[in-house]
């Protein structure tokens, strides 16, 4: 009985591992994006709201190579 709350500790480990390694690239692109866009529009800030999409859309591919290696 004791290796039962173990392993059932394991799983919620990954997945803060995996969520955390989410959040971090998430805002690596999202500095990327917003230093790329004032590099490349002059000093402009990308509109946030096609940011967003865009860094959600990275997220949900992340997601899926992750939960199918």
């Amino acid at each position: 009985m004791g290796g039962d709350p173990i392993a059932a500790r394991r799983p919620s480990r990954a997945k803060l591992s995996s969520s955390s390694w989410l959040l971090g690239v998430w805002w690596l692109l999202e500095v990327f994006g917003i230093v790329f866009g004032r590099l490349l529009l002059g000093g402009c800030w990308l509109p946030l709201g096609c940011w967003l999409a865009l860094s959600g859309y990275c997220l949900l591919l992340v997601r899926k190579e992750i939960d199918c290696p």
